[in-house]
Order: structure tokens, then C-alpha cells, then sequence
């Protein structure tokens, strides 16, 4: 939703440092409810990252290619095995033997982990910022009627592609502007709510809403216990 009224580019680098952020925070943590707090903040970035992974992919290829977004699953498992790689030695190294004799001195190797990880990210974000920028989607500027940037970022991705494109900004105009949902103003609280509202349109898509929104607090929840 913050996507679709910031940008793409910005919303995903947001949620990668959000990510970071909390995941280093989590690490310090001075008791479990505020361990529960920051991995629900840390969530909270990663899962609005996961779905900017999704969008952007899409929004970038063309529809005979967009069946490859099924690829990106396979990350998921190479993220677990990353994660388990880091905090395994921790974990052997830093962890308490005997709950009897369980001090935070003796029982680091899991904040030692959410460091590391947190630390790794934050590079990574870096990283997306400086080196690897990202651009943003065409589909989104078109929908802003950003026409002249729009042009740009396709003349771009063409030239990273090894072709060239013929569209003109003249082209682009020709098909006229956008029309709105409404004139509100794009950082309006009125343009929040509206998105909000396209989640719970009728009955059944309101249903279906609240079958993602708790099937996906439930998998939080498992993987808490």
C-alpha cells in the first residue's frame, strides 16, 4: 500500500533497512516481550520487502516472462540455509547447557545470531542504495503520469539489455494522461484509506483478505513456538 503511494524503489529500500534495523535491535533486547515486540517490527519490514520482491519483478518484465516468478521461491530455502549457516556455530559456541545455570552471559549465541544477520542486511542494503540502484517502475511513474520518466527508465533498461527502444515521449503523451481514482492529493490520508478500502471491496475479496492476513499471523505464531 506504502508503494503505491511513495514508490517502489523507496518502499523496498525502507523495508530492507526496517528489516536490519530491528534485527540488530532484537539483539539486544533486554527481555522476551520486548524480543517478541522488535521480531514483530522485523517482520514487519521483511514481509512488506517480500511483497515489493514480487511486485517490482513483475512490473519489470515483460507478461510472456512473468511465469519465472515462481523461481523466486527458491530463495527462501537458500535465506534458511544462510540463517541456520550463521547461527549454527553461535549457537553450539554460546548457548547455556543446563537451564538450571542459564545467565545472559552463558546463552549469547542467539543475539550474536540477530547481530550478524541485522549486520549482513544492513551491507546489503547499502549495497541496493549505492551500487546496485534500483530503478523505478515504469508501470508505477505511468500511473503518476510521470511520462518523461518513464521514457528514461525504458530507454535505460533497453541499454542494460544490449537493445534499444523506440518510444518517444511524444508517444507516450499521444495515449493521454491517467485517470485517477479520485483528485486527492498522493500523501492525503484520505489515499491510505481508499487502498485500505480496495482490500474489502465485497463480501468474498473481503474474505479472502482475512484468510491472507491470519493465515500469515498464524505462521508467525508457529514459528515464535
Amino acid at each position: 500500500m506504502g508503494a503505491d503511494i511513495i514508490g517502489r524503489r523507496y518502499a523496498f529500500n525502507i523495508t530492507l533497512l526496517l528489516c536490519a534495523i530491528f534485527a540488530i535491535a532484537t539483539g539486544a533486547a533486554p527481555n522476551f516481550a520486548s524480543v517478541c515486540v522488535l521480531i514483530a517490527l522485523m517482520a514487519f519490514g521483511g514481509g512488506g520487502n517480500l511483497i515489493l520482491d514480487t511486485a517490482v519483478y513483475l512490473e519489470f518484465l515483460p507478461g510472456k516472462y512473468q511465469w519465472s516468478l515462481t523461481f523466486m521461491a527458491a530463495w527462501w530455502g537458500i535465506g534458511q540455509m544462510v540463517a541456520s549457516l550463521v547461527a549454527w556455530p553461535f549457537m553450539a559456541m554460546y548457548s547455556c547447557q543446563n537451564k538450571l545455570d542459564c545467565t545472559n552471559a552463558n546463552n549469547s549465541g542467539w543475539r550474536y545470531t540477530f547481530y550478524t544477520l541485522g549486520g549482513l542486511v544492513v551491507i546489503l542494503s547499502i549495497l541496493r542504495i549505492v551500487v546496485i540502484r534500483l530503478k523505478e517502475s515504469p508501470k508505477w511513474l505511468l500511473s503518476q503520469n510521470k511520462d518523461a520518466e518513464v521514457v528514461k527508465v525504458i530507454h535505460e533498461i533497453a541499454q542494460g539489455a544490449g537493445k534499444q527502444s523506440s518510444l518517444t515521449l511524444q508517444q507516450l503523451e499521444s495515449f493521454g494522461p491517467v485517470r485517477q481514482v479520485s483528485d486527492t492529493k498522493q500523501y492525503h490520508p484520505m489515499v491510505v484509506i481508499n487502498h485500505i478500502r480496495g482490500l474489502f471491496p465485497n463480501r468474498r475479496m473481503g474474505f479472502s483478505t482475512f484468510l491472507n492476513i491470519a493465515s500469515w499471523a498464524l505462521i508467525v505464531e508457529h514459528d515464535m513456538q
